[in-house]
């Protein structure tokens, strides 16, 4: 039997969410350390284990992060 529609999309919305995190966690810690200006993006996607791509989905630009 499918899953209901609404449970797939609540678990895709937690999904988001903790990939959103994840980026988010990450970028913190680098620029703590490196510093925002050293950090790039490919930086922050290599530290939360996701590829460059879905880093950009969720944020299309450091300076979009930084906000």
């Amino acid at each position: 039997m499918a899953k209901p529609i609404l449970k797939n999309k609540k678990s895709k919305q937690r999904r988001a969410e903790q990939t959103k995190q994840k980026i988010l966690d990450a970028s913190l810690k680098l620029f703590a350390t490196k510093g925002i200006a050293a950090t790039s993006m490919r930086d922050i996607a290599q530290a939360a284990s996701i590829s460059l791509g879905l880093t950009y989905n969720y944020f299309e630009s450091k300076d979009k992060l930084v906000e």
